[in-house]
């Protein structure tokens, strides 16, 4: 049976996200991305927003600056993390990085090795501030995203995508992340998580989804304020 033209649009998005994501080191135009998707450049770039919520420049920048993140998690220095990222010196991807992030490359590696060090060295008394809450049943749809949680992001780009292509964004309530392994114990590349998104009322599961049914609970909750990213 042939696709529908939002299901076209659907495949070649998808195509995008994960061709960006795989090559955001590299130099991505937008005519080369338009050819991904089969489509002409100014016809791409209204489907990709429309349905992704950024420009493509925007995407290419996120993906690049997710995997800068989680180099300088890991201690990279500042000019092999721009290098390796896909920027031409270390200066425009510190203000590519700051303007994301809020603070400079140096001072986000830094702060990370300095909580690491705090939290080796905490004992059993902590001070976070974390509430036990009674959550109630809900059930939604997700897509499977396997390696690094940090890159979950990828995950959430392709389901709201697919929501959107579907017309499913106007029954979305909730956006969630379902980690099933702790990632110290497990290899990066075999880690399992699903990106999801709890529905209002009932949804039969689309192509290209799996469902998500979260019983009612007792859940330990810990507010975040911040920026996001991964």
């Amino acid at each position: 049976m042939p696709q529908t033209r939002q299901a076209q649009y659907e495949t070649r998005i998808l195509r995008v996200i994960a061709h960006i994501n795989a090559h955001a080191t590299e130099t991505l135009s937008l005519d080369d991305l338009a050819d991904v998707a089969c489509l002409s450049r100014f016809h791409f770039h209204r489907v990709f927003r429309g349905m992704t919520g950024q420009t493509v420049a925007e995407a290419v920048r996120n993906a690049r600056l997710t995997r800068a993140s989680a180099l300088l998690r890991d201690g990279a220095g500042v000019a092999d993390v721009a290098g390796a990222c896909g920027y031409g010196d270390a200066t425009s991807f510190s203000r590519a990085f700051s303007a994301a992030f809020g603070v400079p490359p140096g001072r986000f590696r830094d702060a990370h090795a300095a909580l690491r060090t705090q939290l080796q060295a905490r004992d059993d008394q902590t001070t976070f501030p974390v509430e036990v809450r009674n959550v109630p049943a809900c059930a939604g749809i997700g897509i499977q995203h396997r390696g690094s949680y940090m890159e979950i992001g990828i995950g959430f780009e392709r389901l709201g995508a697919m929501l959107a292509a579907r017309g499913l964004f106007g029954q979305a309530r909730t956006m969630l992340g379902i980690y099933y392994h702790d990632p110290s114990a497990v290899e990066e590349p075999f880690l399992e998580s699903l990106a999801a998104v709890v529905m209002d009322g009932p949804v039969e599961t689309p192509d290209g989804f799996v469902p998500v049914e979260i019983p009612a609970a007792r859940h330990a909750v810990m507010t975040f304020r911040g920026i996001i990213r991964g």
